[in-house]
This record gives structure tokens, sequence and C-alpha cells, in this order.
């Protein structure tokens, strides 16, 4: 048989779901509740895929004063997996470092389940289902600001008869947007005697990298989104990795866990469409929501909407007010809702209204009308251009359109791009 282990990180169980503002008070209720429905999801997927182990990347909870309800949850997740002879490997992360006052609260845990402790790493083997041997290594943050280079610290541990998995919260090259926990580069990994590093941290899963030693990397992501960030606006669950008959760790499969999808988009509204026709458009957009990327699931949608209109202000105004008072987005979103994350509409603005407007607007377009300064321009760019390319971009459609033809395109383009430049009255 085929053996495998389950990757999974950022729990943050008992962190509350952000940027609701707008929802009504029972939807938002509906949701959180949705989303708690991802801990027993990931132990579901362990049990089905007949997991020989699970490890957890760190940040299981969103505090290290774990919520009554986040560990009782917590809990009854692990007997489950204990019932079913999963083991269970942790690692706490700069959200829940592993302090005295922690271990506490959390209390005894099932006999198949392990916590690394801070300072060093430690390693278990573990019986997979084929009855074969693998080994996982790791160590928890005991403090939330943890700035040691902790992947350096398991270059010293020996190689192992079996494959060899290492779990570690950490911030690889600095990653944007994350704060940087237990920095490290690619390097420290690939200097330790790892097959597989299950990583945690960063929410947006990871695909696998291959290091220069061997092993590989990978984030598994958080197995529910929470907010309107873009990383948490994706499909979230862990990763299910298989181990090779001979040993070798194969290419992990992501399996969804989530219960509540988050989800951007953005809408490009039709020049001067009314408030209707702009409704119309946001509800077929939450339709194609639904029907392509929720996987059936409760979706809190931000959409952001852009266009132009004679009356920018108004349209605005019309579309706060459709996503603020009672719509039927939540019916279209299998119970979730829409929160409108930005409204860009701009004036239409021709390019007879920026030559009469004077100044600099005017002087711009006029340059448009110097047809042989144009034309000097335009050559010079095509002899620095490469012919095969430049003709195979503007026959893509029609064969007989002329390399000259290109010219007129230009110039029109020149002139739609410089009208939106110089047409900056957002609102």
């Amino acid at each position: 048989m085929t053996d495998c282990f389950v990757h999974a990180s950022d729990l943050h169980l008992d962190a509350k779901l952000k940027n609701l503002g707008g929802l009504d008070d029972e939807t938002v209720d509906f949701l959180r509740g949705e989303a708690d429905k991802a801990w027993p999801n990931l132990v579901n997927l362990a049990i089905e895929k007949e997991a020989s182990f699970m490890v957890l990347a760190g940040d299981l909870f969103d505090s290290g004063a774990a919520g009554f309800n986040a560990r009782r949850q917590f809990k009854e997740g692990l007997e489950r997996l204990d019932a079913e002879d999963i083991s269970v490997f942790i690692v706490h992360g700069n959200h829940d470092p592993l302090t005295e006052d922690l271990r506490r609260l959390i209390g005894t845990l099932p006999d198949r389940t392990f916590v690394f402790d801070p300072d060093t790493p430690q390693t278990h083997p573990v019986e997979l289902k084929s009855g074969r041997l693998a080994y996982v290594s790791g160590i928890s943050f005991g403090a939330q600001q943890e700035d040691r280079n902790l992947a350096k610290l398991f270059q010293n541990l020996s190689k192992k008869d079996g494959p060899h998995v290492a779990v570690l919260h950490t911030n690889i090259g600095k990653t944007d947007g994350h704060g940087n926990y237990a920095p490290c580069e690619r390097t420290d990994l690939a200097n330790a005697n790892i097959d597989y590093w299950a990583l945690g941290h960063i929410h947006l899963r990871s695909e696998p990298v291959h290091l220069d030693g061997g092993g590989v990397y990978a984030y598994s992501g958080n197995p529910q989104g929470r907010s309107s960030k873009p990383s948490e606006c994706h499909p979230k669950g862990a990763l299910v990795v298989p181990i090779n008959d001979n040993g070798t760790i194969g290419r992990p499969d992501f399996e969804t866990c989530d219960s509540v999808r988050f989800i951007r988009s953005e809408i490009e509204i039709e020049s001067d469409e009314g408030i209707g026709d702009v409704e119309d458009a946001i509800r077929q957009s939450a339709r194609e929501i639904e029907r392509l990327e929720s996987d059936g699931l409760p979706v809190v949608w931000f959409p952001s909407l852009s266009g132009r209109s004679s009356k920018p202000e108004t349209l605005r105004k019309g579309v706060e007010e459709f996503f603020h008072e009672e719509n039927d987005l939540g019916d279209l979103l299998n119970g979730g809702g829409g929160i409108v994350r930005e409204i860009v509409f701009r004036h239409i603005t021709s390019r007879d209204d920026l030559v009469g407007s004077g100044g600099l607007p005017a002087a711009a377009m006029s340059r448009l009308d110097d047809r042989e300064a144009l034309l000097a321009t335009l050559g010079a760019l095509k002899e620095n251009l490469n012919g095969e390319l430049v003709t195979g971009l503007v026959t893509a459609d029609d064969e007989a359109y002329r390399i000259n033809d290109l010219d007129d395109e230009v110039v029109r383009l020149a002139e739609t791009l410089l009208i939106d430049a110089l047409v900056d009255r957002d609102v």
C-alpha cells in the first residue's frame, strides 16, 4: 500500500472571521458557525485518506489564551484521530507559543499526539500503515518574538534510515506581508538531512519546492480563510503527502477543508450604464462566483467595481445602497453575502472635453495631431522590434492586416490611454 501523511498549519481555531461589516447579524452568525467546521473537515480528511500521521505546523490557536470552545473542539479532533491510530505531531508558532500557561490550558492530550518543545528540534519515529518507519522532527516557538533561525538547528540531526519529515513555523526569505518570525533561507533547509519540510506561517499555499540537497518544502496554507486579504481569498485546506514504496516523498496533493469561501473579484462596468444595469452585472458576477469558485460553500464575496459614467457620484451611491440595504446576494452565494471592496467610477470624458479644458490636457492632446512626429516615432519603434513578432501580433485575427496599419492602431490606443491618464476624477 502507499503510505501518506497530512500536512496542515495555521488553524487559528479561536480567530473570528473579519471584514464582515455590512452583513446582517444572522448571516454573520451562520458564517462563523460554518467556519468552525474546517478543523473537523481536516480530521475527516486524514481518516478518509487513511493517513499514517498528521503534522500541524504552528498557530493552532489565534492566541496563547486559547478559548474553551476552541480547546474542546481541538481535543475532540485529536481523540478521533487517536482512535483511528493516526499520530499527530504539533509545533506552536508566533500566535500560540508553547508557554507553561498554554500547556496548562490545553491539558492532557491523547497518547498518539506529540507536541515538540522549544529550544532544540526533537525527533519521533512513527510507524506507517505499511509497517515501515518514518521520522518526524520539529521545534515549537517558546515566545512570540522568535527571531532565531530555527531551520539551521535541524542541520545537527543525523540522516535517518526512513523518510524524514521536519515541521517548522517560519518565514523563508522575508516573505512580504508576513511577520519575519524564525527567518531562514532555502539554503538553510537544503543543508539539513530532511526529505520533506512541512512549513507553516504563510497562509497562501505554495507549490512544493525542490531543494538542492534533494529535499522538498511546502506551505500548506491555512484550512479556512478568514478575511478579505488576498492570501485568504482562495480555496483552503491541507496537503496529503504520499510516501512511495521506496521511501521517497511523492508530490503533495491539495485537498480542501474550508467551510466558508472568501473570494475577491473585479467587475468592469460598461460606460454610462444605469444602476439597474449595474445591479444586474453584480448579480451575474455573483452567479458566476457561485458556479465556478464556491464548491457549493457559503461565499463571502468582495467585489471591486470600476467604470465610467456621466454621473459617477450618483452611480456610486446607488451601488453602495444596493450592498448595504436588503439584496438577494445571500441567496446567490449559498447563504453568504457580498461586501463591496472598492468603487472607482470616473467621469466619461471625450477628446474634445480635454482640448476645451485648456492647460496641460489640451497641450497633450494636441500632440496627437502632429501626425508627422507620431509616424516618425512609430517608425523608429518598428525598426527596433522583431518584425516577425509585430507581424504575428497584428495578423492574429486578420491575415490581410498590413504592418503599416499598426500606425493607426497605435495612435488610437495612445489617444485612449492619454485620456485615461489625464482624467483623474475618481469618486
